[in-house]
């Protein structure tokens, strides 16, 4: 791989990251087999589409089998689920909770209230100051002068 742009042998997406796969298994009976997949397009995974293949479910007599795939080995680095807030820790949780059957407890929680500083360093908050009280109205002065000149002028 020599650059990230697409060369003529790579293929072309939507690709499938994630599937969300159920079968429902009758009371012994092969031919009662059901089988329901849903697939979850690259940048659409979420936590509210595993928690609406949870209202899928089938009869409680029934015996079923549920399979999650997850097909990213990037889906849990620190990196990408800081990229988009913890969507993907929320998403695995909600699909073993999915898996295990306790759709009650598949849920979206609120957002942190958390506040983050910036911390600037004396230096960087004198010339933040200088820019911001000096250099910019000058600079609108000396620009507005400049339009007002050449419009007298003319």
């Amino acid at each position: 791989m020599e650059s990230l742009s697409k060369e003529e042998n790579d293929e072309s997406g939507p690709f499938t990251l994630t599937a969300a796969i159920t079968e429902a298994i009758g009371s012994g009976s092969d031919s009662e087999e059901e089988t329901e997949t849903e697939t979850i397009v690259e940048g659409e995974s979420s936590a509210s589409q595993v928690e609406a293949e949870s209202e899928t479910e089938a009869a409680e007599d029934a015996k079923e089998t549920r399979l999650v795939v997850l097909a990213s080995s990037q889906f849990l680095t620190s990196n990408t689920d800081s990229a988009v807030s913890g969507g993907n820790t929320k998403l695995l949780t909600n699909a073993l909770s999915w898996m295990c059957g306790q759709s009650s407890s598949i849920s979206i929680p609120s957002k942190s209230m958390q506040l983050s500083y910036l911390t600037l360093t004396s230096a960087n908050v004198n010339l933040w100051s200088i820019i911001t009280i000096a250099v910019l109205p000058v600079l609108f002065l000396v620009t507005g002068g400049v339009i007002w000149l050449k419009r007298r002028k003319k």
